[in-house]
């Protein structure tokens, strides 16, 4: 059977991301290009808050983080010419070998 990989850490981000999107091609030019479309470009990267939790493995049965978003943050928002996004990035650190029981 599987054995269980145990958490020794568990980190919470709320992150954000702008893109300008612009009209542009991959290849050729001019208006008979089928591959003419809308690009993305990452212009901004945002980092609202975060925070990690140390978890003992067999000990902690569950965990709360709090994450907060200051006044003044851009929103999820997508209009013709920009979007931004606003994410929650959770990441786990685990051991390399799994526990066999």
């Amino acid at each position: 059977g599987a054995g269980i990989i145990s958490c020794h850490r568990v980190c919470c981000a709320l992150v954000g991301e702008e893109h300008a999107i612009f009209e542009g091609s991959t290849s050729m030019t001019g208006a008979d290009n089928p591959l003419n479309g809308k690009k993305r470009m990452k212009t901004r990267s945002y980092l609202f808050d975060s925070t990690y939790e140390m978890v003992e493995f067999g000990y902690t049965e569950a965990i709360s983080m709090g994450l907060v978003l200051p006044l003044d943050c851009p929103v999820t928002v997508k209009t013709d010419l920009v979007e931004v996004t606003v994410m929650l990035k959770v990441e786990f650190t685990v051991s390399r070998t799994p526990i066999t029981s």
